[in-house]
């Protein structure tokens, strides 16, 4: 498995990932959020978006972009794996990669993770650069990293 980053020239790959069928609302807005143009929005931001190959196959996507309000503040903005590649690590290479990147360009790192989306509050609670979480408006729970 490798990492890819997503630039002008092959963003159209994002398209060969395939849709959760009948997935909850979390997953749902993840994938429209990569697949449904945002993703190349945030492209334009100075942000990073990240595909995870595997034998030529695309399998999942994440997207970092920098803050608009907090200066020197990278946000996650969604992390994506193709619903039949689940449960193989490529959530965690992803997020690794993609906080990585994050921290490498900005000081802090945020993001926002659904109550009910145990797998991503597994990986963010587990990682060893977490500084902190709280629950934020809309009951998701907010997760920072700082660059140390």
């Amino acid at each position: 498995m490798r990492i890819v980053r997503v630039t002008a020239q092959n963003v159209w790959r994002l398209g060969q990932l395939e849709r959760t069928p009948d997935p909850p609302t979390w997953v749902d807005e993840a994938e429209e959020f990569l697949l449904g143009g945002r993703a190349i929005w945030h492209l334009r931001r100075a942000g990073t978006t990240i595909l995870a190959a595997d034998d030529g196959a695309f399998i999942g996507a994440g997207v970092a972009y920098n803050d608009p309000i907090y200066q020197q503040t990278s946000r996650l903005g969604a992390l994506c794996v193709d619903h039949r590649a689940r449960g193989r690590g490529v959530g965690r290479l992803l997020f690794d990669a993609l906080l990585v990147e994050a921290l490498r360009a900005q000081m802090y790192a945020i993001w926002l993770v659904h109550p009910q989306n145990s797998p991503m509050l597994n990986l963010s609670r587990s990682h060893h650069l977490l500084g902190d979480q709280a629950v934020s408006e809309g009951g998701y729970v907010q997760f920072f990293a700082e660059r140390t």
